[in-house]
């Protein structure tokens, strides 16, 4: 009894899903094909009633041509429509199948494009100078920081002492020295490339997340296709947007012009430092979101 039962809802599962599709196929077809359609079948029934009737009353006994006219133009009024319909289903599953096909390999390309854009960043990916930078870099705003809260009791201790004040060079080479700033800076230009290259790249990989968020991603929902997961939408535009400081270095070189106190120049090389290690940092969270999302497309495959 229950065998049957579940028999029963899959057929009326089946009955629903064919109904559906028939109905769909329906409402897809153009208005000359449905008009056409209209037309056809109730001339079509009206002649295989008037086929059935001259079968009952013998009308054609003797007429064997006028019989197979009639029978095909009978089967002509219904055939046509339907095969219509039928071709233009395939024709319309054949394009959607081949738009479908084109977004991946649009999306997959546009994907390529960004880590490509974002590997050339660096002059060579090599892991470790980008540790050995990383670990100078914090380093460097630890010993920073520190002497930063040094230099806010240094012109007390000076005045107590007797001191004058301290000449800007001799700041200016405190600082770079506690920095360590030459071998940061040699290291850096070692790793990562020149400013606008960097600038130019980074601007290339953004307008291209943009395109995958603003046209990429809708097409790919629409033509339901797997996408990125919903949590992770957006997030490698957001990321790219955060424009790295690719420029750090220019308050450490211009230190010496800085007129304020020994306290904010070691203020203004942490700041530095800090940017550099978070520009570090976001071209590899941008990295890594960009093969993630490259990932999520290529899976579909």
């Amino acid at each position: 009894m229950g065998s049957r039962k579940k028999s029963l809802r899959k057929l009326k599962r089946r009955i629903k899903e064919k109904a559906y599709t028939a109905g769909r196929a329906w409402k897809e077809a153009g208005p000359a094909l449905r008009i056409t359609a209209k037309v056809m079948w109730p001339l079509g029934v009206a002649l295989a009633a008037l086929g059935i009737l001259g079968d009952l009353n013998g009308w054609w006994t003797d007429r064997s041509f006028l019989t197979n006219l009639l029978s095909s133009l009978t089967g002509v009024l219904f055939g046509i429509p339907f095969a219509l319909i039928v071709l233009q289903q395939v024709a319309a599953h054949q394009a959607e199948q081949m738009e479908r096909t084109v977004f991946k390999r649009l999306a997959r390309r546009e994907f390529s494009s960004i880590t490509e854009a974002l590997d050339r960043l660096y002059v060579r990916d090599d892991e470790s100078r980008l540790q050995q930078l990383e670990d100078l870099l914090k380093n460097g705003i630890r010993a920073l920081q520190s002497h930063a809260e040094d230099a806010d009791d240094e012109p007390r201790r000076r005045h107590d002492r007797g001191g004058g004040d301290v000449a800007r060079d001799s700041i200016e080479d405190r600082v770079r020295s506690v920095a360590r700033f030459d071998e940061a800076l040699t290291l850096w230009k070692a790793v990562i490339e020149d400013q606008e290259k960097c600038d130019r790249l980074w601007e290339s990989a953004l307008r291209t997340a943009r395109y995958i968020d603003d046209h990429i991603g809708p097409r790919y929902l629409e033509l339901d296709i797997p996408w990125v997961p919903a949590a992770d939408r957006g997030g490698l535009s957001s990321t790219l947007e955060r424009w790295p400081a690719f420029n750090w270095f220019n308050d450490l070189e211009s230190l010496r012009f800085n007129t304020g106190t020994e306290h904010e120049a070691f203020t203004t090389a942490l700041n530095a430092y800090d940017a550099a290690l978070e520009a570090l940092q976001r071209i590899e969270l941008a990295r890594n979101v960009a093969v993630k999302w490259l990932g999520y497309i290529r899976a579909d495959d």
